[in-house]
């Protein structure tokens, strides 16, 4: 019987797993009274490194989003880079997420006026690695030249070499008229998904539960929506 390609990759990555959270320190978080409580929980676990990287600039709850994020930023890494040549494609679509993370912190921090010393820290995102690393397709000085930008319009404007860029610019007027970024905000969801369900394609012919899977995920995020909805009398 042939070995799989995926056969190392899921070695290395079965043993990155056995440093996720334990259901003790879920638990432990749960209990917890306040960040710092949090804080003190995720210092014995494999977060440890970015927390005390954070904690001279940061305090409780931004401390535990900015170490968070960077931590993902390099198991997203190490996933991509594990990834057999067939899946990276996949693996990208899924990851590239995190672009679209980042693009709608940048266009709410504009829409709010909020400054760039207040958003730069909170993008999935660190020094050494670059934002969008899991897509390839936004770097991280390209990310801060986003950011830059005066306003909705400069970020559009400025993601146009994207395929974001184009997504966004269908919107931009309905943005100037309102206000409101929500059909901004759905538009990259709505790219995303189907980007992620094309890039699965059938190349061992057993793609089809992981594609089940992100239909689920579809389903979920489109009925927490409309119990958002209703809960807001829309």
């Amino acid at each position: 019987m042939p070995t799989s390609q995926y056969a190392s990759s899921f070695g290395r990555l079965q043993a990155i797993s056995l440093n996720l959270l334990s259901k003790e320190a879920m638990l432990n978080l749960m209990k917890a009274k306040d960040e710092g409580e949090m804080v003190k929980v995720l210092e014995s676990t494999w977060y440890k490194p970015e927390i005390e990287k954070a904690a001279s600039i940061f305090k409780e709850s931004e401390l535990l989003e900015v170490a968070l994020n960077r931590h993902l930023v390099l198991v997203n890494k190490i996933a991509l880079e594990s990834t057999p040549f067939n899946g990276k494609s996949a693996v990208r679509a899924y990851l590239s997420k995190w672009d679209i993370y980042n693009i709608e912190l940048i266009l709410s921090a504009k829409s709010m006026g909020r400054p760039i010393t207040e958003t730069e820290s909170f993008l999935v995102s660190s020094r050494n690695v670059p934002a969008g690393i899991s897509a390839g397709n936004i770097p991280h000085d390209e990310m801060k030249v986003i950011l830059s930008q005066t306003g909705v319009d400069g970020v559009v404007n400025q993601l146009v070499k994207y395929n974001y860029g184009t997504i966004l610019m269908q919107h931009l007027e309905t943005y100037q008229k309102t206000g409101d970024l929500g059909p901004m905000m759905s538009a990259l969801q709505t790219f995303y998904y189907q980007n992620l369900l094309e890039s699965l394609k059938f190349f061992q012919g057993d793609e089809g539960t992981i594609r089940d899977l992100f239909r689920a995920e579809i389903d979920k995020k489109n009925l927490l929506n409309l119990l958002k909805a209703k809960e807001s009398n829309l």
